[in-house]
């Protein structure tokens, strides 16, 4: 049963008001007449889906056009077909859908205080997004080939490099990729230190923020690419974290190996020099060691009882003493990396030069110095490492160059699995570029692979960053 009311607006007004007719009032006045139906149900007009350059798994923006002539909505109730809500109010949601299912429903019930309800439904196919991509960057300047570098956070990549001519100084710049490989946008820093040109490391702090490590200063910036702190003048590699949340990074103060404790605020704690019996020239990684607050720190040496020894694993404390020194056969210092396993070894990967070739070694070693197995990899006469990254099952995952010599090389990414052996390995480019390089690579939280680099003749400079599949492959 509906109920209607009938009125004009004369005689509501004279009954609100107790007025009559009086003197002068124009008896041919015409009411404006006007009915509401008060158990009228809201309306939904339309359920609006902006799907544009969305793939099944990415987040859809919702929203809907609702109306209600009493004005007297009580409840919004959304529903989907699968996946979840990242974000939800009255009249909008952000959706993050099933990256497993194509075909998608999106449902609003919206109910008023008489419990008058109207549903409306759409209907959505979202494609497969693509398991590979392989991408080019451009560059505007000249790019030093090992100073392009990526991080996965979230459900976005990053991409830092530093872009120079020898004429107009240096140029950093970071990228936001999503996982498809589209680009949100890009960050240009023109105020950092403009003579050093390396960028060693892009690295993740507990926070969910970056930190870009650049010759001269590091830098912590948000996912938005915007500078929270800038420590600068002082030759950092790489960090841990101490069990109070702090920073512990190895480095250089004017040429002797150093250690710095920052706050995640950037506020100094603590910095000193990391004396020896013989000479520290720098490292090249860090890491948390097993009891609290020690580190292993990579370092490339010089021991005169030991010259056959150019590296030494130095496992210090933080207040920069060392504790007790592993010497290794091998030079960590072009971008030497180390992991502790989850059965307290320490495996290692260096590359080694002689006479004008280069291959690469990984080691394992005890916590406490003793060799358990070196393995040697070349792909050709010079082989040279550039980064390795460990995989979520223990897996490495290692990039570089390799050629004839080191002047005329081609890229490489190579998946080594616990026992040493190659997995698989992906070359790219041609031995007739001047250079290609792979500069960095790593896992992505569903299993696939990202890398980047880039490819060099003459001036003529691009970047790539590839998506591979699990197995190494690209579709």
């Amino acid at each position: 049963m509906r109920l209607f009311i009938h009125f004009t607006a004369v005689t509501l007004f004279c009954i609100l008001f107790s007025c009559s007719k009086s003197e002068g009032t124009d008896s041919n006045m015409t009411d404006n007449e006007e009915t509401i139906d008060l158990d009228s149900s809201p309306v939904i007009s339309s359920i609006n889906i902006d799907a544009s350059n969305k793939f099944a798994g990415d987040q859809i923006n919702v929203t809907a056009e609702v109306s209600d002539i009493n004005n007297d909505i009580v409840s919004y109730e959304w529903s989907v077909s699968n996946g979840t809500f990242e974000t939800e109010t009255n009249q909008s949601i952000i959706w993050k859908t099933d990256d497993n299912v194509e075909n998608h429903i999106v449902r609003l019930v919206v109910t008023d205080s008489k419990n008058n309800a109207t549903t409306k439904s759409e209907n959505i196919r979202l494609d497969f997004a693509p398991q590979t991509f392989q991408k080019i960057v451009e560059a505007e300047y000249y790019r030093l080939f090992s100073e392009n570098k990526i991080l996965a956070l979230g459900e976005y990549i990053f991409y830092y490099s530093a872009e120079a001519t020898f004429s107009n100084g240096v140029t950093y710049r970071l990228k936001k990729f999503d996982f498809k490989g589209n680009e949100i946008w890009t960050k240009t820093y023109e105020d950092f230190p403009t003579d050093p040109r390396n960028v060693n490391t892009l690295l993740k702090t507990p926070d969910e923020n970056m930190i870009i490590d650049i010759d001269g200063a590091i830098v912590k910036v948000n996912q938005e690419g915007e500078v929270i702190w800038t420590y600068g003048n002082q030759y950092l590699k790489r960090f841990s974290v101490m069990e109070n949340g702090d920073y512990f990074f190895i480095g250089s103060i004017n040429g002797n190996a150093s250690y710095h404790i920052l706050t995640p605020d950037g506020v100094l704690v603590r910095e000193g020099t990391i004396q020896a019996d013989y000479e520290i020239f720098g490292f090249t990684d860090v890491l948390k060691a097993t009891s609290q607050d020690t580190f292993y720190a990579l370092a490339y040496v010089s021991i005169p009882d030991s010259p056959s020894s150019p590296g030494a694993i130095v496992h210090i404390d933080s207040s920069g003493d060392i504790l007790d020194t592993f010497e290794i056969a091998y030079n960590p210092r072009t971008n030497g990396r180390f992991f502790l396993n989850e059965k307290k070894t320490i495996t290692g990967f260096f590359t080694t030069k002689r006479d004008g070739n280069a291959t690469i070694n990984k080691i394992e070693i005890t916590d406490s110095g003793e060799l358990i197995n070196e393995t040697e990899y070349t792909f050709n006469s010079y082989t040279e490492l550039l980064n390795v990254e460990q995989t979520t099952t223990g897996e490495f995952l290692i990039g570089g160059t390799f050629g004839l010599i080191s002047r005329q090389t081609k890229s490489f990414i190579a998946k080594i699995n616990m026992n040493g052996g190659i997995e698989w390995n992906i070359e790219n480019g041609n031995n007739s570029d001047l250079m290609d390089f792979c500069s960095a690579v790593l896992e992505l939280p569903n299993g696939k692979i990202i890398a980047s680099g880039s490819t060099l003749s003459g001036t003529n400079v691009k970047g790539f960053l590839n998506k591979y599949d699990p197995e190494g492959n690209s579709q």
